[in-house]
């Protein structure tokens, strides 16, 4: 699986960089005709990937943690600099263990009680590695939340030899850039590849968000277009392409109600 996801990633790579390419002119056909070639292998790969379960970690710290027992569930954020947008992010195959280990001081905090683990299907995950220099390994979990009686931390498993699988909860999403429209070319291409690629979704159309207030953040999203689609593709295969295509949003149609209306 490690190698997989490896190979996973430098597809992923390979690809973004034909479209990053043509943001500066129009795609050319032989351009195109690459990007498919490389998409296609990634879908290969990734359609292997999504039968497994990953064991991952989350860190944190006393505060943050203090909050998710409050809550009772690990909640998805979003900020400017995170790697793939609104999500759960969570180190595997060791990446990430040492996030937060280190105090102001210089001294190491104790990590274990701050670091939760469990297992999650890959196949609702978004997945990165983050530096080819020094690279570590993570997925993005894009769902809304983890329920915090399904997981525990590395202190509490001590106790048992156990990693617990971790209750996702929400509809799958995707969001990279809330400040940002929706991207015309980079739907274009997200539905022509889905077209050439042979992938199953029923349904690709825009949405526009109504007053939607978000979890942990005092803010009100209007009027911003989604993009939604019906499909039995998991996250780890439409969010990869988002990537690819440089999306901003993507939401599927079971959130359509709730959250949004119809772009005429």
């Amino acid at each position: 699986m490690q190698l997989g996801f490896c190979r996973a990633n430098e597809f992923k790579n390979q690809a973004g960089s034909i479209v990053s390419k043509g943001k500066e002119q129009e795609i050319s056909q032989n351009d195109y005709n690459r990007l498919l070639s490389v998409c296609s292998d990634l879908i290969e790969e990734l359609h292997e990937l999504q039968k497994f379960t990953i064991i991952a970690t989350h860190s944190t710290d006393a505060k943050a943690r203090t909050q998710i027992e409050e809550e009772g569930k690990m909640v998805s954020l979003y900020k400017k600099d995170h790697y793939l947008g609104e999500g759960i992010y969570a180190g595997v195959f060791g990446g990430f263990l040492d996030w937060n280990g280190v105090d102001e001081s210089g001294k190491m905090r104790n990590t274990e009680k701050n670091t939760y683990r469990f297992a999650v299907p890959l196949s609702e995950c978004n997945l990165l590695i983050n530096n080819p220099l020094a690279p570590r390994a993570m997925i993005n979990i894009q769902h809304g939340s983890i329920d915090l009686n399904s997981i525990s931390t590395l202190s509490e498993q001590k106790l048992s030899d156990t990693i617990p699988q971790a209750q996702i909860e929400g509809n799958p999403s995707y969001e990279r850039d809330i400040g940002k429209q929706l991207n015309p070319q980079g739907v274009y291409l997200f539905r022509r590849l889905v077209k050439d690629l042979n992938l199953d979704f029923g349904f690709i159309g825009d949405a526009k968000s109504k007053s939607l207030i978000r979890q942990r953040r005092d803010e009100t999203v209007e009027n911003q277009k989604h993009l939604l689609i019906d499909t039995e593709e998991p996250p780890l295969i439409w969010a990869s392409l988002s990537d690819i295509c440089g999306l901003e949003r993507i939401t599927v149609v079971e959130d359509f109600d709730e959250k949004f209306e119809e772009v005429a």
